[in-house]
């Protein structure tokens, strides 16, 4: 998959999500997951409405910030953390739920 490539080319350690990419990509997420995770990976933290419009650049359609929410918060809730501002970031490997 494409962002199992741009991660691996990535010269920082990235965070969890990394990890997780390299052992095997859960096949519940979809390709929006996957983008979602890949404006976070390169914008983080990032507010909602800031991955809204990254994905509007790629896509015809426009995502609500509602349904980028809702993914945040069930397909990728193991992936993500949300600080007090609302923004959205990866989560490290160890790190403690600290936000939920």
């Amino acid at each position: 998959m494409q962002l199992n490539t741009q991660i691996a080319t990535m010269g920082h350690t990235l965070p969890h999500y990394r990890a997780t990419q390299e052992i095997e990509l859960d096949s519940d997420l979809t390709e929006f997951d996957e983008e979602i995770l890949e404006i976070i990976s390169v914008h983080q933290p990032i507010m909602t409405k800031y991955i809204a419009s990254q994905l509007a650049l790629t896509h015809r359609f426009t995502y609500s910030i509602s349904e980028i929410d809702s993914r945040l918060f069930t397909a990728l809730f193991n992936y993500v953390i949300q600080d007090k501002y609302f923004r959205w970031a990866l989560r490290y490997e160890g790190m403690e739920d600290q936000t939920r």
